[in-house]
C-alpha cells in the first residue's frame, strides 16, 4: 500500500528523535537523584529496587517529549528557516523538561509528600510570581548543565570523526542496552504495581517525583468510580423549591442589611480580640467582635481557598471529589444565601478582591441561575494584575464597595452584601509606598509559597502583620461609611476567613500544606441587628454553620440543602462531628468531634490529637487511644464514603431529587 512506506518514514523521524531525548532524561535523573543532596532530604530512603523501577517507569516522560517535537517539526515543516526553527523547539521543549524536573523534585524535598498533579494547574495561573522563582533558583544551573550536555555530545561528534570505532558504535550500543533495561524494568513494575500499591506509590515518590507527577495527572483524568454507593443509611433531604422554604421557614417581617465579610488566611489566635502580643492589630475588629457572637473556635471545611470558600457560601462540604475539585462538572443542586435571601425580596451583591475565575470558584458561585444581582472582582478593576497575583488593593476594593451602598444599589431593598478582602494572602506585601504599621523589611520573602524556609519567620510574620492591620485600617473605612448611612446597627454583620495562616508552628507555612489547626481553625463573628453586647463562645462549630446561623439569626429556619447546623443557642453534640478536607499541596481528611481530632493524611497517616491536653498538636496519641481512635475512624470513613457516594457514584436522579447527605 501507498501509505505504507509514509507512515514508515515518519515512525522513523521519531525514532531519531529518541536518542537525544533519552540521554537528556538520563542526565535529569541523575540531578533528581542528587537533589536530596541539595534539599535536606536525608530523611528519605531509596533502595536499590526503587532506585531502577523509578527511573525505569519514565518510559511516558520519553514517549511524551519525543511525540511533542516530533508534532512542531511535522508542524514547522513547510516553513523557511526549517532546521534553525527545529532546533529552537528542541531547546525549548528541554528547557520546560528541566523546569518540570526542577519544579516536581524541589516541592517534594520542600513538604517531604509529593503534590497532586494539580499544582502543576496552579503553576501555570501563577506563572509569574512561581515561573521567575523557578527560573532563577532551579531553572538557571539546570539550563547550564544543558548546555553543558550538549557541548559534550558535540565534542563527541567531532572525536567521532576521528575515531570511528570507539565513538560510533559504543553510543548506539549502550542505547540498545538501556531500552532493553527500560521495558524489562517497566514490565516488572507494572507487576508490583498489581501485587502491591504501596511498594509502587513509594517508587514513583522517593526516586523520580517527575514520574509521580505524571503518573497522578494521567490517573486524575479518569476518576475510578465505585459500583455499588451505600447511601441507603445516609440521610437524604428531598429538594424543594425557593417558594416551599418560604412556606416552610416562614415570613420575613424585618428585613435588615446583611454583610458578610470574608478575610483571607487568619488564625484566631492573631487578632487583638483573642489575645495576640500586638494588641492593636485589630482595632476596628475588636470593637465589632465585642457587640457580636465570637466563636475563636470555628474549623474551616478545607485548608485552601478554592474549597473552602464555596462550601462556606453554600453550608456544604468540600469533599466531592477524589481530586481536586475545579468544579467542572456541577450536577448537583447547591442554594446559597445569595438565593434564599434574592427570594425574600433582597438585592445581593458581590465584591471581591481576588479572581473569583481562580480554579473555577466563580463556576460554582453561578451555578444553576444563582440569584446575584451585583457581581464584581479583581478583574473588572483597571488595577487589576497590576498588583500581586492577580488580586487588588483591599482598599480599591472597599472604595468600590462605599459607591455601591451609597448610590448603585436599589434603595428600596435591603442588601445582601458579600465583601472578600485579600491582603494578607502569602506573601504579605502591601504597595509600593504604603508604610506598614510595625516597620518594614529590607527585603521581600525569598523562597514558595511551598516552604519560604523557617530561618524568614519573624520576616513573614512582620509582613503579615503589617497586612492584617491594614486590612483592619481598610474595614474601619468601611464601618463608618454603614454609620452614615444608618445601615451599621441596623445590619446583620458576620465577619470570619477562609482558612487559616501557619508560621511553621508544626513545621509547614501558609495554608493547602497540612491540617494543623494553624490552618483550618479561624473565627466567626456574628452581629445580629441591634445587637450592642457580645458573648465569647469556646465551642466548637465549622464555617459550613455560619449560614445557617444567618438563617436563624434573621429568625429562618435552616434550609434542607445545608449541612451546617443553626448554633447561635446551643452547640454541637458528640454525633455532630465537623470534617475539613484538604486536595491541593497535599491529600487529607479531618473529623474533629472536641477535644478530639482526628485525621488521615498522605504523608502523616492516621493522627488523632487531644486537643484540650495538647492545643499544639505535639502528640499522636493514635496508638494510646485506640477505642477513641476507632470512633473517630467511623465518623471520618462514613463522611468519605457518603460524600463520594453522593457526587461521583450515585445515579444522576439521586442528585436531582435530593440534597446531599446530613451527619446528624
Amino acid at each position: 500500500m501507498p501509505t505504507v512506506p509514509k507512515a514508515f518514514s515518519k515512525l522513523t523521524t521519531l525514532l531519531k528523535l529518541v536518542p537525544f531525548w533519552f540521554n537528556l532524561l538520563i542526565c535529569l535523573s541523575i540531578l533528581c537523584l542528587l537533589a536530596p543532596l541539595q534539599q535536606d532530604m536525608s530523611h528519605l530512603t531509596i533502595s536499590r529496587t526503587d532506585l531502577a523501577i523509578g527511573f525505569l517507569l519514565q518510559l511516558p516522560l520519553l514517549l511524551l517529549a519525543v511525540g511533542l517535537e516530533g508534532l512542531l517539526r511535522a508542524l514547522l515543516s513547510p516553513l523557511a528557516f526549517q532546521r534553525s526553527l527545529q532546533l529552537f523547539v528542541r531547546i525549548a521543549l528541554a528547557y520546560l523538561f528541566v523546569l518540570y524536573y526542577a519544579a516536581s523534585t524541589i516541592i517534594y524535598a520542600a513538604l517531604g509528600v509529593f503534590v497532586s498533579y494539580e499544582v502543576i494547574k496552579i503553576f501555570f495561573l501563577d506563572i509569574g510570581h512561581i515561573g521567575s522563582i523557578m527560573i532563577t533558583s532551579a531553572g538557571t544551573p539546570l539550563l547550564l548543565s544543558l548546555v553543558l550536555l550538549s557541548a559534550l555530545i558535540l565534542a563527541s561528534k567531532k572525536l567521532a570523526t576521528r575515531f570511528p570505532a570507539i565513538f560510533v558504535q559504543t553510543p548506539i550500543k549502550l542505547f540498545y542496552i538501556y531500552c532493553v533495561c527500560f521495558v524489562a524494568a517497566f514490565a516488572y513494575s507494572l507487576i508490583e504495581k498489581n501485587n502491591n500499591e504501596n511498594f509502587s506509590t513509594n517508587v514513583f515518590k522517593n526516586s523520580f517525583p517527575p514520574s509521580f507527577l505524571l503518573g497522578q495527572t494521567l490517573d486524575s483524568l479518569s476518576e475510578n468510580k465505585q459500583h455499588s454507593p451505600s447511601l441507603s443509611t445516609a440521610t437524604l433531604n428531598p429538594q424543594i423549591t425557593l417558594a416551599q422554604y418560604q412556606q416552610q421557614a416562614g415570613e420575613l417581617h424585618e428585613k435588615p442589611p446583611v454583610i458578610f465579610i470574608m478575610l483571607e488566611s487568619i488564625t484566631y489566635d492573631h487578632l487583638g480580640f483573642t489575645g495576640y502580643h500586638r494588641k492593636d492589630i485589630t482595632p476596628n475588629l475588636d470593637k465589632l467582635f465585642a457587640q457580636s457572637v465570637f466563636f475563636d473556635r470555628t474549623y474551616t471545611p478545607s485548608n485552601h481557598s478554592n474549597l473552602s470558600q464555596g462550601s462556606i457560601l453554600s453550608s456544604q462540604y468540600s469533599l466531592r471529589r477524589i481530586r481536586l475539585e475545579t468544579f467542572k462538572e456541577i450536577n448537583y443542586v447547591k442554594p446559597m444565601l445569595f438565593d434564599i435571601l434574592h427570594a425574600y425580596g433582597y438585592e445581593t451583591a458581590i465584591y471581591s478582591a481576588q479572581d473569583e475565575n481562580w480554579l473555577g470558584m466563580r463556576r460554582f458561585i453561578e451555578s444553576h441561575d444563582a440569584k446575584i444581582d451585583h457581581f464584581k472582582h479583581a478583574p473588572d478593576f483597571n488595577q487589576y494584575y497590576q498588583f500581586y497575583d492577580g488580586k487588588i488593593d483591599d482598599a480599591d476594593l472597599i472604595a468600590e464597595t462605599k459607591q455601591y451602598l451609597s448610590n448603585k444599589r436599589d434603595v428600596n431593598k435591603p442588601p445582601f452584601l458579600y465583601i472578600n478582602l485579600q491582603r494578607t494572602h502569602f506573601d504579605y506585601r502591601l504597595k509600593p509606598k504604603q508604610l506598614g504599621e510595625y516597620g518594614e523589611v529590607d527585603s521581600p520573602l525569598t523562597g514558595t509559597f511551598f516552604n519560604y524556609g523557617q530561618h524568614q519567620t519573624d520576616k513573614a510574620l512582620l509582613l503579615y502583620d503589617n497586612a492584617l492591620h491594614y486590612v483592619d485600617q481598610q474595614l474601619g473605612v468601611l464601618f463608618e461609611s454603614l454609620k452614615e448611612q444608618g445601615l451599621y446597627d441596623e445590619a446583620l454583620i458576620i465577619v470570619s476567613a477562609d482558612h487559616g495562616e501557619a508560621f511553621y508552628e508544626n513545621g509547614y507555612p501558609t495554608h493547602a500544606t497540612s491540617m494543623f489547626d494553624a490552618q483550618i481553625r479561624t473565627f466567626t463573628s456574628i452581629k445580629s441587628p441591634k445587637q450592642t453586647t457580645g458573648t465569647y463562645r469556646r465551642d466548637a462549630i465549622s464555617s459550613v454553620d455560619i449560614m445557617p446561623m444567618a438563617l436563624e439569626a434573621l429568625g429562618l429556619k435552616n434550609h434542607p440543602a445545608f449541612q451546617g447546623f443553626q448554633l447561635l443557642k446551643k452547640v454541637r453534640s458528640d454525633t455532630q462531628p465537623i470534617f475539613s478536607t484538604g486536595q491541593s499541596l497535599i491529600r487529607a481528611d479531618t473529623a474533629i468531634s472536641f477535644p478530639w481530632k482526628f485525621y488521615i493524611s498522605e504523608k502523616e497517616g492516621a493522627v488523632l490529637f487531644n486537643l484540650q491536653k495538647d492545643p499544639k498538636e505535639k502528640k499522636n496519641v493514635n496508638f494510646s487511644n485506640p477505642d477513641q481512635a476507632e470512633i473517630m475512624r467511623q465518623h471520618l470513613l462514613k463522611y468519605r464514603q457518603y460524600q463520594t457516594d453522593y457526587y461521583m457514584n450515585a445515579e444522576q436522579s439521586v442528585r436531582d431529587n435530593y440534597y446531599a447527605p446530613q451527619y446528624q
